[in-house]
């Protein structure tokens, strides 16, 4: 079974960007691969309109390998799990950044030219958000260009 989380809305008319809206860039083309070794994400949870703050506070996320995802996974929830080539693995240093309530928010590095790319989008995890070091699932926005692409020009 393959679990992906991934979603594009269609705007009726323009938006007006501001110093909280702002695009983000997508992995289409080799000059958009990270220039760093980790990714960075929303805190997991959080109810950001409730927040009194205009900063919404963000957690680096290391990249885990596919087999030691599938092993720590496979650790925390006895029973085999299989990462796909469509998803990314990683986990937040310490308290645990894939809560149920992160789903579809994104996953993000900095290109080699400095630019934000959406790379992920959080697709799933363990649900007991206590423990330390546990990886989260991502799905890979590269994976799903083409078609993303192909619904942007209807």
């Amino acid at each position: 079974m393959l679990r992906v989380t991934i979603l594009l809305v269609a705007l009726h008319g323009a938006y007006q960007a501001t110093p909280h809206v702002l695009p983000i860039c997508l992995p289409v083309a080799p000059e958009y691969q990270s220039a760093g070794s980790n990714y960075f994400t929303a805190r997991d949870g959080q109810d950001y309109a409730s927040l009194n703050t205009d900063a919404i506070p963000i957690t680096e996320v290391h990249p885990l390998t596919t087999e030691n995802c599938e092993n720590r996974l496979q650790e925390l929830i006895k029973r085999q799990h299989k990462i796909q080539e469509s998803h990314i693995c990683g986990y937040e240093a310490g308290s645990f950044d894939g809560c149920a309530t992160s789903a579809g928010g994104p996953l993000v590095a900095l290109d080699r030219f400095g630019r934000n790319v959406q790379y992920g989008v959080v697709s799933y995890g363990v649900q007991d958000c206590t423990l330390e070091n546990v990886p989260s699932v991502y799905t890979r926005v590269e994976s799903f260009i083409d078609w993303i692409l192909s619904n942007l020009e209807q």
